[in-house]
């Protein structure tokens, strides 16, 4: 979508190109067409705009086909958006690695066998990429500038932090303190949740969710002091240092 910007005004992502669109935050691809207006806008270039639209259509499709989502009357506008879009021509290779990825197997719980169900296998560190940007984003347009090259930015669903063994307190955002908390849509799809350090205001926890079925714990903070094995592996989602 082309919009005018004051002169000079440059991409937040790449902070080389002039920004000739907008992109929405979170990708507006999630959203029903009436369900768009309060989405943030950031100032992009084309090149990065287009350049996210891959990342975005993996996360919508492992948003909008989880067994969870699915049925869901809030989601059917948009669900049947990434339905329609499996089956064009141009997404062959979306739509095969979508019949690839999914299986069926047993369901237990407690021991009490519940029948056969359908499961989507998916990359955590894709929908963990789109995340990190998505956080990124918010923040940059909160702040009013691109967050500064010596920050990290990385955001994971909060089932990985589960199966991690990571305590909650650690990735969990505390409503009750936090500095946002807000819906970003008229049809309360998406949560936010933001805190702050005390000590440093450019290091924050978010917690976005959408559905509230799908969570994400994401976090802006400092490199410096962040063991090397852990910075390899947030690298491959935080947007930036993934694309470079």
């Amino acid at each position: 979508m082309a919009r005018k910007f004051p002169p000079g005004t440059l991409c937040v992502y790449c902070a080389e190109e002039k920004a000739t669109t907008i992109d929405h935050v979170p990708p507006k691809g999630l959203f029903a067409k009436g369900n768009r207006q309060h989405l943030v806008r950031v100032p992009s270039c084309k090149g990065c705009n287009s350049g996210f639209s891959r990342d975005d259509e993996y996360f919508r499709q492992t948003l909008h086909l989880r067994k969870d989502v699915f049925h869901l009357p809030e989601a059917q506008e948009a669900r049947d958006s990434t339905l329609r879009a499996l089956g064009r021509e141009d997404h062959r290779g979306l739509r095969a690695a979508t019949v690839r990825n999914t299986s069926f197997g047993e369901k237990w719980y407690g021991g009490v066998y519940l029948g056969v169900a359908q499961y989507l296998t998916y990359s955590a560190k894709r929908t963990g990429k789109v995340a990190s940007r998505i956080v990124y984003a918010l923040w940059s347009e909160g702040f009013g500038h691109r967050l500064p090259p010596e920050y990290l930015c990385f955001a994971f669903e909060t089932v990985v932090w589960e199966q991690a063994g990571a305590p909650p307190e650690h990735y969990l955002v505390d409503l009750p303190s936090a500095h946002v908390t807000m819906f970003l849509d008229e049809k309360r799809v998406c949560f936010v949740a933001v805190e702050q350090n005390a000590y440093d205001p450019y290091t924050t926890r978010w917690f976005i969710g959408f559905y509230g079925k799908v969570f994400f714990a994401g976090f802006t903070v400092p490199k410096a002091g962040i063991n090397e094995d852990v910075l390899d592996y947030i690298r491959e989602v935080d947007w930036r240092e993934a694309s470079e």
